[in-house]
């Protein structure tokens, strides 16, 4: 079990990081970016990779800034940044 879960988060992982890398630049998908760099963080942290995990924080709480600055009314994006 814990073989076929380690192949799952490293396929994911895969997906996440390609997806930020394609799409970085695309300001409609902020909100996606930041859970897909949240998601890679997790997963990263996981496998005991600490501070490639935290750069993925890092990357998921810049993107969550830049919607919380563009949409000021919306608390969602200052209740996100708290989960981060």
């Amino acid at each position: 079990m814990q073989h076929a879960r380690k192949l799952l988060l490293e396929k994911a992982k895969v997906f996440y990081q390609e997806f930020t890398r394609i799409r970085k630049d695309d300001p409609a998908l902020w909100d996606d970016l930041a859970d897909a760099h949240q998601k890679t963080g997790f997963i990263l942290a996981d496998d005991g990779n600490h501070k490639d995990a935290v750069n993925e924080y890092e990357e998921a709480i810049k993107y969550t800034r830049r919607l919380r600055e563009s949409q000021p009314k919306d608390d969602r994006w200052s209740i996100q940044l708290a989960d981060l």
